[in-house]
């Protein structure tokens, strides 16, 4: 039996397509220090990787609790929590897409549940469910001035999020 998309990778993927989407509705861009556009990529995992550009928002689920919904029963109420990690190139540039990142994701987002299809970079994909965000924490990491650039101007964002499926 081949493992399929779970919960875990369903809620990053949508979360992705999400955001994705909106940088692309909005045309948003933003200046580098010598005034040219820079465009703003999104990724899911925890490493920053060498074929990532900034600026870039990196997400990933960290943790998830899930205690029993009813005496009784043994459905779970699960909750995720979301890191977001906006990487910048400069503290302006951090402060305007955590600003960005945290108005676009706050009503939530489509929950879709993916399945392969015979091109694995385009899975196929059902909208059940939305997703719900409440903000746990955002704060700018502050490394000092000698850490390498992906880590100089970074912001981590913390959400937990819980999924409502349709219908239920």
């Amino acid at each position: 039996m081949n493992l399929g998309y779970r919960e875990t990778t369903n809620l990053e993927n949508s979360m992705y397509e999400f955001l994705v989407a909106a940088l692309a509705t909005d045309s948003l861009t933003v200046k580098d220090d010598k005034g040219n556009n820079k465009e703003i990529t999104v990724r899911v995992g925890e490493t920053f990787n060498a074929d990532w550009s900034l600026p870039t928002v990196s997400l990933y689920e960290d943790s998830e609790l899930a205690p029993r919904g009813f005496i009784g029963n043994n459905r779970r109420i699960k909750d995720h929590l979301l890191i977001i990690d906006i990487r910048a190139l400069d503290s302006r540039m951090r402060k305007d897409l955590t600003d960005w990142v945290t108005d676009t994701i706050n009503d939530g987002f489509p929950f879709y549940e993916y399945t392969q299809s015979g091109d694995p970079d385009n899975p196929n994909k059902v909208q059940t469910g939305y997703v719900r965000v409440d903000f746990l924490f955002n704060r700018p990491l502050r490394l000092g001035d000698t850490v390498d650039m992906v880590d100089k101007y970074r912001q981590n964002i913390s959400i937990n999020c819980g999924i409502t499926l349709i219908g239920s």
